[in-house]
Parts: structure tokens; C-alpha cells; sequence
């Protein structure tokens, strides 16, 4: 990938990542330390995208642990993010939500340059769950504008990590993506 894309993707997501965090700032005056890095589920997504873009930019091997969890963890935040913008329109303005709504699907988009760097293995997916299960069950999520729609997000959590999971295991396996990516110079 040329060094100037990959810059930009560090520098967007770098801006994804601060506006996220500034986004959760009330909800942290209410949190413990430890519990921001479960709730910020899309800058801290963005910032480990990020941290991908520079291994690559750096030539070193993205670590496919690294690289399973960030592309489950993108598309998954980015769809609930959108989901949640839709499901709550009643609470959120119409502006806001496009514009949040177009930055997520990014984070989407984004994703799949990372399939390069994927494994078949299930240890993101585990790591996934857990923290969704944490969540739900140990009150670690983010605020939700009211509790109606919380039980119906957090079975699509779950779906997402599995759909998203068997998804990527199909995507390796093609070998026109594989070719595909080694002509962008892609792989590591």
C-alpha cells in the first residue's frame, strides 16, 4: 500500500480516535479507569487499526492476534454504532447521526485492509465474547440513552462475533483476495 494512504489512515483514525474519546468524556467523570477501556469500544477499535497502519507503514509483521480482534472489532462496533444511531433517533439528531453514522461505516470499510493479516484461530473471538459478556453482565458498556433496546444489542454482539468470525475464516480462504492484496503489496 503506498506510504502516503497509510499515513492518511494513521492521521484519520488518530482524529477518530480523539473525537471517540472526547465523544465518552461524561460517561468517564462516572467510570473508574479501568472500566474506560471497555467502554470506549470504537476509538479504542480505531486506535488498534491504527497501530496496524504503522506496523505496516514500519514493515513489521501485524501480529494476527492483533489483526483478528481489530477486523471483528471494527466491523462489530461500527454496525452496533450505526444500530444504535437508528434504534435511539428519538435521542440523537439527524445530523449527528449521518455524520457518525459515515465515520463508522469507515471503521468498516477500513476493516477489510487487514485481511492480509488474518488467522483461521478463535482467540480474538474468545476475547470477544468476553468482553461482551463483561458488558452486559458486569455493567461495563457504554450508556445507552434508555434500556429498551440493551437486550436486543447485546444478542447482536453476539451474533456479530461469531458471524464475523466464520466471515473472516471465509474470506482467507480466498485465494483472488490473496492475489489481490500481494499486488498492492499488502502482506507483510
Amino acid at each position: 500500500m503506498r506510504k502516503e494512504i497509510v499515513l492518511l489512515l494513521i492521521i484519520l483514525n488518530m482524529l477518530g480516535f480523539f473525537y471517540g474519546l472526547y465523544s465518552y468524556l461524561p460517561e468517564f467523570a462516572e467510570r473508574s479507569f479501568f472500566e474506560m477501556f471497555f467502554v470506549a469500544d470504537c476509538p479504542i477499535s480505531v486506535l488498534l487499526f491504527t497501530v496496524c497502519m504503522i506496523l505496516v507503514l514500519k514493515k513489521i509483521k501485524v501480529p494476527e492476534l492483533l489483526a483478528d480482534f481489530t477486523f471483528i472489532y471494527l466491523i462489530k462496533n461500527g454496525l452496533l454504532a450505526i444500530l444504535v444511531f437508528v434504534l435511539y433517533q428519538d435521542y440523537y439528531t439527524l445530523t449527528f447521526s449521518f455524520l457518525a453514522g459515515a465515520a463508522h461505516l469507515f471503521m468498516i470499510l477500513e476493516a477489510f485492509l487487514l485481511l492480509p493479516f488474518l488467522s483461521k484461530k478463535p482467540y480474538a473471538l474468545l476475547i470477544l465474547t468476553f468482553l461482551d459478556f463483561s458488558d452486559f453482565f458486569l455493567g461495563t458498556r457504554y450508556w445507552l440513552p434508555y434500556e429498551k433496546f440493551a437486550k436486543l444489542i447485546y444478542y447482536c454482539t453476539t451474533f456479530l462475533n461469531f458471524g464475523l468470525f466464520f466471515f473472516k475464516n471465509k474470506l482467507i480462504k480466498h485465494e483472488r483476495l490473496k492475489s489481490f492484496y500481494d499486488m498492492l503489496r499488502l502482506r507483510n
